[in-house]
């Protein structure tokens, strides 16, 4: 059965589509803390949690949530993978810990991780399906497509939210699709 795409989230330039429609939008001169904390409280979620990310989780949650936010075509469950991949891994955060190695914080430490955010959307979600972050030079890595794809043709997950999440020198970009097998 062929791997079908149900629906996809970008985010860049403070503004945030879906299925090519945009849903949320600010001024191109604001910056991202400011955009982010407009599309979260935009979602009327109440996750605290949100607050205490750094900006590549920040980003790769505001992307799962828009991506999965009432479409309901797109129902992650328990089995659904989670399948990441950027360029730049986490150094946005890497460079903030290495600012305060004097004084290290273990909740900034964490951050240290790419893979962290496809733990904060498995965590929102109930995801306990496979979970994986790649680094890669580009957003359309043939290995990481095939990897994904094997995932849900070899029933391992039942649905996938794959994509690409980066965050580096201010610029950002979040392309995510929920992926299942077509019937």
């Amino acid at each position: 059965m062929p791997v079908q795409q149900t629906s996809i989230c970008v985010i860049a330039n403070n503004r945030i589509t879906v299925n090519g429609q945009t849903v949320f939008e600010q001024a191109p001169d604001s910056d991202f803390a400011a955009f982010a904390k407009a599309a979260f409280k935009n979602l009327e979620l109440a996750y605290p949690k949100f607050y205490k990310m750094d900006r590549l989780c920040k980003l790769g949650f505001l992307a799962a949530e828009y991506l999965l936010y009432g479409d309901m075509a797109c129902r992650p469950d328990e089995s659904t993978a989670i399948v990441l991949c950027n360029s730049s891994s986490s150094l946005d955060s890497d460079l903030t810990h290495l600012q305060n190695a004097e004084q290290p914080s273990p909740a900034a430490f964490v951050y240290t991780l790419p893979n962290i955010v496809a733990g904060e959307i498995a965590i929102r979600h109930g995801i306990k399906g496979e979970t994986a972050f790649f680094i890669s030079e580009h957003d359309d890595d043939p290995a990481v497509r095939q990897y994904t794809v094997n995932l849900l043709e070899n029933g391992a997950a039942s649905s996938c939210i794959a994509g690409w999440v980066d965050y580096a020198d201010e610029q950002y970009l979040a392309k995510l699709y929920f992926l299942n097998i077509g019937y």
